[in-house]
């Protein structure tokens, strides 16, 4: 499944898209376009991505501050567990974007369920803002917004 800026700016709540590209490449966003027919095309990572931005501008963070947040995220990790919402292998996904950059490699920046939020956050007590995006993702990937 392939989205154009315009649906990849709405999705991180910016108004216009043109400039929001501009600030993806400015602050290294980890939001990755490809040519398709002659234009430019995002991924369903690169989708999920941007509403991580928006959720994160929700919360008055800035871009510059959601590219440093952004980069603690394990992309590849995000890319399997999107590939197996759109397969509907797995019911919920809630990225997890860490506050500090310390945390060794067995922190997961993604899981599958709110269990695993409350039961990771008991046992470790990291500080990170957990996002849900899975029923949203599947309802774009359902074509009903």
């Amino acid at each position: 499944m392939l989205f154009t800026s315009k649906e990849v700016a709405c999705a991180a709540c910016v108004p216009d898209h043109l400039q929001f590209m501009q600030d993806v490449r400015r602050y290294r966003l980890p939001i990755e376009s490809r040519r398709h027919n002659g234009r430019n095309t995002y991924d369903l990572t690169s989708f999920a991505v941007s509403m991580v931005v928006g959720e994160l501008r929700e919360y008055g963070i800035s871009l510059s501050n959601c590219g440093r947040l952004l980069s603690r995220i394990d992309l590849d990790d995000l890319s399997h567990k999107t590939a197996k919402l759109h397969l509907d292998e797995i019911e919920e996904l809630i990225v997890l974007v860490p506050q500090r950059d310390d945390y060794d490699e067995e922190f997961p920046t993604t899981v599958t369920s709110w269990d695993e939020v409350k039961h990771f956050g008991a046992v470790e007590h990291p500080n990170f803002i957990p996002i849900p995006i899975g029923d949203l993702l599947k309802a774009k990937i359902k074509g009903e917004w």
